[in-house]
């Protein structure tokens, strides 16, 4: 029962700093402010960094639930117009319902590998237990993010239209270059840059929570331990 529960543990860790670090990256304004600059977005879309910074604290503000619709208007090739159409209003209504569903699943494993691990960790070698679980966690979540990881690295458009099909149910997703300001300002690259962005940041973490845990195992954990009853 510890071993399964210690796995559990484990893999509440990784889903919570997982939906951890898209809160930090995915809403954060300076991340897009940066790439915006490094990409020169605004001159090649006709309008000013003022709009364009505008545009993109809006859509954040929206999913973050801190406004409670997206119309904003710019001066695109010297024209003012409404930034986002119906469609693009749609999509991002779909895309908060998806985020804030993320939110509650970060909430709801926090709290699970809160709770696990303190049960766990009160009984008999309950910290070489969690140590354990949460490193065979992340050897089975390694296989997965290996396997997305080549997938994103060869062909980051279709991992981008299978994620959408996956967790969309409608067509809105769908928006036209050239067309629908949303995609505009939200090219494939940003998403990439994000993408790869939580990726690291949550390598990074639960590696060296894994470094923590084989140190446990290695120097202190008594030979046969997950044997005893």
């Amino acid at each position: 029962m510890k071993k399964t529960i210690s796995f559990l543990f484990g893999w509440c860790v990784i889903v919570a700093v997982l939906l951890w670090s898209v809160r930090l990256w995915a809403l954060q304004p300076s991340f897009y402010y940066h790439i915006y600059d490094q990409m020169d977005l605004a001159d090649s879309l006709d309008v000013s960094d003022k709009d364009l910074d505008r545009c993109i604290t809006v859509l954040l503000d929206y999913l973050n639930d801190d406004r409670q619709d997206i119309k904003v208007n710019i001066t695109k090739a010297g024209t003012k117009r409404v930034a986002f159409d119906w469609r693009e209003t749609t999509h991002m209504k779909d895309v908060k319902r998806f985020y804030q569903k993320a939110m509650l699943v970060r909430n709801v494993t926090s709290f699970d590998a809160i709770v696990l691990g303190i049960y766990i960790y009160r009984k008999k070698n309950g910290l070489f237990f969690l140590a354990k679980g949460y490193l065979r966690a992340c050897f089975s979540f390694l296989i997965v993010i290996v396997i997305l990881g080549l997938w994103i690295l060869t062909d980051f458009t279709d991992f981008w239209i299978h994620f959408h099909q996956v967790f969309f149910t409608n067509d809105y997703w769908l928006l036209t270059p050239g067309v629908d300001f949303m995609i505009d300002m939200l090219p494939e690259p940003v998403f990439h840059q994000l993408v790869i962005t939580i990726v690291i940041m949550v390598l990074v973490i639960l590696g060296c929570a894994c470094l923590w845990s084989g140190r446990i195992l290695l120097k202190k954990a008594p030979i046969g331990f997950e044997e005893e009853k």
